[in-house]
């Protein structure tokens, strides 16, 4: 009635952003937990890229089985289409008067952060007055690796000097 832009606080509501990566039930699980100690409404949301139908089967799985966990819990599932994935969970939001997203935090490393922002941060930055609350995903079970080498074997001379060469490049 009074024309006002941007999510008004008549009611929490929340909204968990999933993707085909391996914790969206995790932060399906996360979003219910904090909608129901608030009382509060959830959406699930997944913004469908171009192409996802050629994408693995298990990752396909994986985004349906946290939106069907969604809706068994309580929660609202949505899936839209969209090419920019944090400008359409934004925009979104905005649409259903969200007053707080929850993300997963992606497991990268320093350079990888450095090398390509996350959607995340350009959620983070586009969302304005909605708060966004990132959920870090555990780290999948450590993958058994060959037993190291020792010194003295083949290619470790190569291997030393690289570190070396890396040391010397972050020095300088």
């Amino acid at each position: 009635a009074h024309a006002i832009t941007g999510p008004w606080a008549v009611r929490e509501r929340l909204m968990v952003c999933v993707s085909e990566g391996p914790f969206g039930e995790r932060l399906v699980r996360a979003a219910r937990r904090m909608a129901g100690r608030r009382h509060a409404e959830w959406i699930a949301l997944f913004v469908e890229p171009a192409g996802f139908h050629r994408r693995t089967p298990v990752e396909r799985e994986r985004v349906a089985r946290a939106l069907h966990l969604a809706e068994r819990l309580g929660g609202e599932p949505v899936t839209i289409p969209g090419r920019d994935v944090a400008t359409e969970i934004v925009r979104y939001a905005r649409q259903r008067n969200v007053t707080e997203i929850v993300l997963g935090k992606p497991p990268r490393s320093f350079w990888q952060a450095l090398a390509r922002r996350s959607p995340v941060d350009d959620v983070i930055r586009a969302s304005g007055d909605i708060e966004v609350r990132l959920v870090t995903g555990e780290r999948l079970a450590p993958v058994e690796r060959a037993p190291r080498r020792h010194r003295d074997e083949a290619g470790s001379g190569a291997r030393s000097m690289l570190r070396y060469g890396v040391a010397v490049l972050t020095v300088l």
